[in-house]
């Protein structure tokens, strides 16, 4: 059991639970043992709101205890996978090569440092930059905590293994723009100061302090919705109310598991209308609050796209 994000942060890094606020506690284990675990994790109490936890094609699985303050998330992998694609890449990888440790008495295993840097960093990319500031810190305390272990060679190839070596480079520099830290500077190995790099973190510093609820509900269809006009609108708010049955259940387990599959399409409209119907309110002061919130989102599709370029660039060098 690899300990993510949070709990491990809280404990190894801020050393005291208090100072490092979280939601759920991330918890990943092997895929090929993941239903032994959630069969542990329900005979201590814990109970899913998930429809079906053993579908292989969701990345993880909630649990709540009654009493409890925090949720539990059992991951079976690392990478978010639709439902609607094929098989996942494989992580097996991150199995190998950790460090043994014990966290509140309990033996686990945990990232060696390069890897945890890693990984924080394709955290933020995986959330498209859409990340409060916080996550920041975290990235920032792990390097300065570790920069005297850390090895490049080591941490150039744990870059490659996320696939995301200038991506990774890109966040770390992104978290010195913020926070002044001279030890992801110095791990994120990017020797151009380039009038495009600059540029970019311009734009990446502009994302997180704009950063808003509104903004991070927007999603691509939504965007699309809002930018489009007669027939194509039409169309794509019946793509969005319509989803496969395996998305359903995923996005409406607990309105599924009771009024079946029919009880979540009925709830699919009101739902989105509660969740962004002040996307498409008329009065003035929404209409600016979602021009705003529609400019950071598409600054973060472009960031993205850039980012990818840069990506595919360093691979063809290499």
């Amino acid at each position: 059991m690899i300990p993510l994000k949070g709990v491990w942060l809280a404990e190894r890094i801020y050393m005291e639970g208090g100072c490092r606020t979280m939601n759920d506690i991330d918890l990943l284990v092997p895929e090929a043992r993941f239903n032994e675990a959630c069969g542990v994790i329900r005979s201590i109490g814990y109970v899913t709101p998930d429809y079906d936890v053993t579908d292989r094609r969701v990345k993880h699985a909630h649990f709540q205890k009654c009493g409890e303050p925090l949720a539990l998330e059992l991951h079976r992998r690392l990478f978010n996978h639709p439902v609607s694609a094929g098989e996942a890449p494989s992580t097996d990888w991150v199995w190998h090569g950790n460090m043994e440790d014990r966290l509140h008495g309990i033996p686990v295993q945990t990232f060696e440092p390069e890897r945890q840097v890693a990984y924080l960093a394709h955290h933020i990319l995986g959330h498209r930059m859409a990340v409060p500031l916080k996550v920041y810190l975290d990235l920032c305390l792990v390097c300065e905590r570790f920069a005297a272990p850390l090895s490049d060679t080591a941490f150039r190839h744990e870059r490659a293994r996320w696939g995301a070596v200038y991506g990774i480079s890109f966040v770390l520099r992104m978290a010195d723009r913020l926070l002044k830290s001279e030890a992801c500077r110095m791990w994120a190995a990017i020797p151009e100061e380039s009038a495009e790099l600059c540029e970019a973190l311009d734009v990446a510093e502009q994302i997180v302090i704009g950063l808003d609820a509104k903004s991070i509900k927007l999603t691509p269809s939504l965007s699309r919705f809002i930018r489009s006009k007669g027939l194509e609108r039409i169309r794509i708010g019946l793509a969005s109310l319509f989803r496969s049955a395996a998305e359903m259940r995923q996005i409406y387990p607990r309105t599924v598991r009771w009024f079946g599959l029919a009880g979540g399409y009925l709830w699919r409209l009101p739902d989105l209308f509660l969740r962004h119907g002040s996307f498409l309110s008329g009065s003035p002061s929404c209409r600016h609050q979602t021009k705003v919130a529609h400019k950071g989102f598409e600054d973060r599709e472009q960031l993205i796209a850039w980012l990818c370029a840069r990506e595919n660039d360093k691979k063809g060098h290499d």
